[in-house]
């Protein structure tokens, strides 16, 4: 369809022969007033001939290019994630991107119609609804209107209480135990851990048996910057070799260091 619309537009022919990114260039040479026939437009079409299949414009489902960073960091084709907080499957997710490319996991999120949604679009991963912590069997949740301010954490509801967001309803819902889920990772393994749960981060890092469970890289949301004053969680997960490595607006990733240390020695 985009490139249709682009053809048209720039009254481009021989759609067949033609990459959208082809048509994109086209349309741009055509509207500095070059004729295909020209000298200039002949040599910006031999250079692109060289170099423009090679270039490939991957697609971010994050809300600030979370998973373009990730990327860096989990280039396999294979591999697993535990996404806590899922939230949408594919609109502002983290992990979609890697299901996309074949990867799977654990998706777990106390809102039904999200891991509803996620039946549907990611029929690979296992779904869990209920809130991660390491305590009680059961937990308060506080489900605001808007989806993505949902909580557990008694903290984070007052503050958003006070800034005027309203509260759908509070309800008690089950609490998961990690080890339950008896997941096991080791820094080089091709895994990710992303964490979005407004507010209860650090009791989910704390509920982890990090003997057993040391995912390669962890994408974990704190409202305040970890850069220049270090935050509790940055000092937690420091104290458990990994570090701080990019900044995604509220998204801090952060990749243990014996992968860093093996990536610098082959490099």
């Amino acid at each position: 369809m985009l490139r249709r619309l682009l053809s048209h537009h720039s009254k481009i022919e021989d759609l067949q022969n033609n990459s959208t990114l082809a048509i994109l260039v086209k349309s741009l040479l055509k509207s500095l007033g070059l004729r295909e026939q020209g000298f200039l437009f002949k040599s910006f079409k031999k250079i692109y001939r060289r170099i423009g299949s090679h270039i490939r414009i991957e697609k971010s489902y994050s809300f600030n290019g979370e998973d373009a960073i990730l990327r860096r960091y989990l280039p396999e084709s294979i591999g697993s994630y535990l996404d806590v907080g899922c939230g949408n499957p594919i609109r502002g997710n983290n992990t979609y991107y890697f299901y996309k490319k074949g990867w799977n996991g654990i998706s777990i999120d106390p809102l039904n119609h999200l891991l509803l949604r996620h039946r549907v679009f990611r029929r690979r991963d296992r779904h869990i609804q209920g809130i991660v912590g390491n305590e009680n069997s059961t937990g308060t949740f506080f489900e605001f209107e808007a989806d993505d301010f949902s909580t557990s954490s008694v903290e984070r509801y007052k503050e958003l209480l006070d800034k005027g967001h309203r509260l759908r309803k509070k309800r008690v819902v089950n609490v998961i135990h990690l080890q339950e889920l008896e997941i096991k990772a080791l820094p080089l393994d091709p895994f990710l851990l992303d964490i979005d749960v407004e507010g209860s981060e650090k009791d989910i890092l704390l509920s982890i048996d990090w003997d057993f469970f040391s995912p390669r890289v962890i994408a974990v949301e704190e409202w305040e910057s970890p850069i220049s004053t270090k935050s509790e969680i940055r000092v937690f997960l420091e104290a458990r070799n990994y570090e701080l490595v990019s900044r995604a607006f509220v998204t801090s990733i952060y990749v243990h260091s014996q992968y860093l240390c093996r990536v610098k020695l082959s490099s």
